[in-house]
Protein backbone atom coordinates (compact mmCIF):
# COMPACT_ATOMS: atom_id res chain seq x y z
CA UNK A 1 0.00 0.00 0.00
CA UNK A 2 2.86 2.16 -0.15
CA UNK A 3 2.25 2.89 -3.56
CA UNK A 4 -1.01 4.05 -2.67
CA UNK A 5 0.68 7.31 -1.19
CA UNK A 6 1.70 9.71 -4.32
CA UNK A 7 -1.08 8.36 -6.69
CA UNK A 8 -3.68 10.25 -8.80
CA UNK A 9 -6.92 8.91 -8.09
CA UNK A 10 -9.20 9.32 -11.57
CA UNK A 11 -12.58 7.97 -11.34
CA UNK A 12 -13.23 5.77 -14.56
CA UNK A 13 -17.03 6.14 -16.10
CA UNK A 14 -19.35 3.01 -15.62
CA UNK A 15 -18.96 0.22 -18.48
CA UNK A 16 -16.07 2.82 -19.76
CA UNK A 17 -13.52 -0.33 -20.25
CA UNK A 18 -10.35 -0.78 -18.18
CA UNK A 19 -7.80 1.47 -20.17
CA UNK A 20 -7.35 5.04 -18.70
CA UNK A 21 -5.60 7.87 -21.13
CA UNK A 22 -3.67 10.16 -19.63
CA UNK A 23 -2.00 13.10 -21.18
CA UNK A 24 1.65 14.42 -20.44
CA UNK A 25 3.06 18.13 -21.40
CA UNK A 26 6.35 18.23 -22.59
CA UNK A 27 8.14 20.71 -20.99
CA UNK A 28 8.60 23.88 -23.25
CA UNK A 29 12.21 25.44 -24.79
CA UNK A 30 14.24 28.43 -22.97
CA UNK A 31 12.93 31.83 -24.31
CA UNK A 32 15.50 32.84 -26.19
CA UNK A 33 13.73 36.21 -27.21
CA UNK A 34 13.39 38.69 -24.47
CA UNK A 35 10.38 41.00 -24.02
CA UNK A 36 10.73 44.64 -24.39
CA UNK A 37 8.47 47.99 -23.69
CA UNK A 38 7.01 47.61 -27.22
CA UNK A 39 4.48 45.29 -26.52
CA UNK A 40 4.92 42.96 -29.50
CA UNK A 41 3.86 40.09 -28.96
CA UNK A 42 6.72 37.36 -29.29
CA UNK A 43 6.94 34.22 -31.40
CA UNK A 44 4.48 30.82 -30.46
CA UNK A 45 6.17 27.73 -29.18
CA UNK A 46 4.28 24.47 -29.60
CA UNK A 47 3.00 22.59 -26.97
CA UNK A 48 3.52 18.84 -27.48
CA UNK A 49 1.66 16.18 -25.68
CA UNK A 50 2.46 12.38 -24.93
CA UNK A 51 -0.63 9.98 -24.08
CA UNK A 52 0.27 7.56 -21.67
CA UNK A 53 -2.05 4.41 -21.79
CA UNK A 54 -2.79 2.37 -18.19
CA UNK A 55 -4.35 -0.69 -18.47
CA UNK A 56 -6.33 -1.30 -14.58
CA UNK A 57 -6.41 -4.94 -12.98
CA UNK A 58 -8.18 -5.91 -10.60
CA UNK A 59 -7.24 -7.75 -6.89
CA UNK A 60 -9.23 -9.60 -4.51
CA UNK A 61 -9.21 -12.62 -2.60
CA UNK A 62 -12.13 -15.27 -1.49
CA UNK A 63 -12.72 -16.50 1.58
CA UNK A 64 -14.87 -19.83 2.79
CA UNK A 65 -15.96 -20.35 6.33
CA UNK A 66 -17.60 -23.41 7.39
CA UNK A 67 -18.94 -23.86 10.80
CA UNK A 68 -18.03 -27.37 11.43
Amino acid sequence: MIHKIPAMHYKMPRNGGTTLRMRRYNPLPVALVPLGNTGITPPATPLTAVDIDAKMSFYGQYVQLNDK
